[in-house]
């Protein structure tokens, strides 16, 4: 069984630079010899755990073309709005986006571990001004 993360490709309005935010750091290692050592910023896309709707489905999905996943995902079986909001938060942006999400991608993880394998849809969304950027 796949747990689901949903990560966003926001791109400016012209050109195709996107955002990327900086990670939390990892916790620090309790070994004394680890102390001495710095980690660098680790900078990543936004994303968000997409986490199974109760009760009822939604009706459409916020993404465009997600049908597409039909086979493999159906997003309206999770908590799409929550995610989304979670990764505008993490990005510094609340009513930046221009037009409407698209799908991008979905990627599936190799299933090996003892974890779970984590599956991750990319979707692509335009900032509707550059000035959102410079703000964060």
């Amino acid at each position: 069984m796949a747990v689901f993360r949903l990560a966003a490709v926001i791109k400016k309005p012209s050109g195709e630079d996107f955002l990327v935010v900086r990670q939390a750091p990892p916790p620090p290692l309790p070994e004394e010899e680890y102390q001495k050592f710095v980690d660098s910023d680790l900078w990543d896309l936004p994303s968000a755990p997409l986490n199974p709707l109760e009760g009822e489905f939604r009706s459409k999905p916020l993404i465009e073309d997600a049908d597409s996943l039909s086979d493999k995902l159906d997003l309206r079986c999770f908590d799409v709005y929550s995610a989304l909001n979670e990764v505008l938060s993490q990005a510094g942006l609340v009513n930046a986006i221009s037009g409407s999400w698209q799908l991008l991608k979905y990627v599936e993880e190799a299933d090996f571990g003892p974890e779970p394998r984590v599956d991750t849809i990319f979707i692509l969304a335009r900032l509707e001004s550059e000035e959102e950027i410079l703000q964060g």
